[in-house]
């Protein structure tokens, strides 16, 4: 019994060794794997590996078949961790990513930074001459009153030229010009601020701030990259030139240098990306605007002018009143036997030219097209577009409608021949719908038209008693008497002698 406690204890106290075990690999080969006795991770732990490194796991806590951990999680993480360095290099070169346009692109590009420029150009200009002569503040700073003094003359001359270049910009004949305007201005401050700095005690100093303003402006004002560029190359070379011609001293000639080509070439990278990010603007604009022709042409394909107009200013909700609407039902007679025995494609062919007719004969008599309904056709006169036509048009129409399509059935072959109705009185139209705009009538003087049609045989047209009463002395009519509509009343009937 004491050996056997001995032997527990010793077994308690001694350090934990893997238990070496094998497995069978599918080959037919016995590879031995380790397991440790003293692992304090649980099964979900194990299978997780990463999570435990990442909570602070000592490296052989962990043991695979390999005996090793990879470490290519962790590297991942650390990637995706990385504080948007990636993105903002994405992003920059997405920015700086030339922007290709088409001749007739570039033109359009072209002529509206022109016309969008202008305004500022001239507001630039202006700013231009009253900053250049407030830098004699900088000159009294840096100089006293002899560097006012010094530097008076050259800020007088810059400052006119700037005003007379303000004042050639709003001519008529100069106005398309306008680019090289500023690139001439751009030649009068470079020449202005090289006197000033060539001259004018701690001249440097002094003139870097024309320079400096002459440079940003042209970031926003020059139309075209190449333009801004060409600019940039005259600061550099009007400015080095000038200083040179002065007798600038080494020191400022090479202070000088410096400056206008490290500013060059600063500016020169903002323009171009300036210029990329326009190209873009041009692009979505174009698109935007190709998506919002499309979009009214279909309302105008829908709506009455006048109605679409209406629509597109934002007015909402549209509804008016009508006292005195003529409204006109025709229908295709013995369409629904057209359906039974035309293949569809001959069928739609046939309703399509006949409505084509319809709405053709709608516009020469002012009427205004409503809806189709089937193989109906609704139009309307005294609303929307035909507020001018009445009664009296509506008959015509009817009546060369008639005319129209029993020729069309002639000529395709078909026997084909419609019913109308025709009724006067007050509606209310309005248009529905948020997704399908739709134009449309309701009163009761749409359902006595629908009621006059329906009850019309074939080739006759109806009409109700107030639509008679203003058209009896144009038109040659017959009474039919009053009539009883279910669901409607009584109406007073006439009809159209043949």
């Amino acid at each position: 019994m004491a050996s056997h406690a001995r032997l527990a204890v010793d077994r308690a106290t001694e350090p934990a060794v893997p238990v070496i075990a094998a497995t069978k690999r599918p080959d037919g080969d016995i590879r031995p794997f380790s397991r440790p006795l003293t692992s304090r991770l649980t099964r979900a732990g194990r299978r997780r590996k990463g999570e435990a490194h990442r909570l602070g796991a000592k490296v052989g806590e962990v043991q695979n078949v390999s005996g090793l951990e990879s470490d290519r999680p962790a590297r991942r993480r650390a990637r995706r961790s990385l504080p948007g360095a990636f993105e903002t290099t994405r992003n920059l070169r997405r920015a700086l990513a030339p922007v290709p346009l088409s001749a007739l692109e570039l033109r359009a590009h072209q002529e509206r930074q022109r016309h969008r420029l202008l305004p500022l150009f001239r507001f630039l200009t202006l700013l231009g001459a009253a900053t250049y002569l407030g830098f004699l503040g900088w000159d009294y700073l840096l100089g006293g009153w002899d560097g006012v003094l010094a530097a008076l003359p050259a800020r007088l001359g810059v400052t006119l030229a700037i005003l007379g270049v303000w004042l050639v910009a709003h001519h008529p004949r100069f106005v398309p010009h306008w680019p090289f305007l500023w690139s001439g201005l751009i030649v009068i401050v470079t020449c202005g601020t090289s006197l000033v700095m060539a001259i004018a005690p701690d001249g440097f100093e002094k003139g870097v701030p024309g320079l400096l303003f002459a440079a940003a402006a042209n970031v926003l004002v020059a139309p075209l990259f190449w333009l801004a560029i060409l600019n940039y190359v005259l600061i550099g070379i009007v400015g080095l030139a000038a200083l040179a011609l002065l007798g600038a001293p080494a020191a400022a000639l090479g202070n000088a240098a410096y400056f206008l080509v490290t500013f060059g070439l600063l500016f020169s990278l903002v323009s171009y990306w300036a210029d990329q990010a326009r190209r873009r603007n041009l692009l979505l604009e174009q698109s935007l605007e190709l998506e919002q022709a499309r979009r009214d042409a279909l309302l105008d394909a829908m709506l009455p002018a006048g109605i679409a107009e209406r629509l597109k200013a934002g007015e909402t909700p549209i509804a008016d009143a009508a006292p005195a609407a003529s409204i006109v039902f025709v229908d295709v007679v013995g369409y629904s036997r057209l359906t039974r025995e035309l293949p569809p494609e001959a069928l739609v062919d046939l309703l399509e030219q006949a409505f084509a007719v319809l709405d053709f004969l709608a516009g020469e008599h002012g009427l205004t097209k409503i809806k189709t309904i089937g193989d109906a056709y609704v139009a309307a006169a005294g609303v929307a577009d035909a507020v001018e036509a009445g009664p009296a048009e509506a008959v015509a129409f009817a009546l060369a409608a008639r005319h129209a399509l029993r020729a069309l059935g002639g000529r395709l072959g078909y026997d084909l021949d419609v019913h109308a109705g025709v009724a006067t009185g007050p509606v209310t139209a309005g248009v529905i719908g948020e997704h399908r705009p739709q134009f449309d009538l309701w009163g009761q003087t749409v359902n006595n038209a629908s009621r006059l049609q329906a009850a019309a045989p074939a080739g006759a047209i109806q009409l109700d008693g107030p639509t008679a009463a203003a058209v009896g002395a144009r038109f040659t009519l017959q009474h039919q008497g009053p009539t009883v509509y279910r669901g409607i009343g009584e109406i007073d009937v006439w009809r159209i002698a043949d």
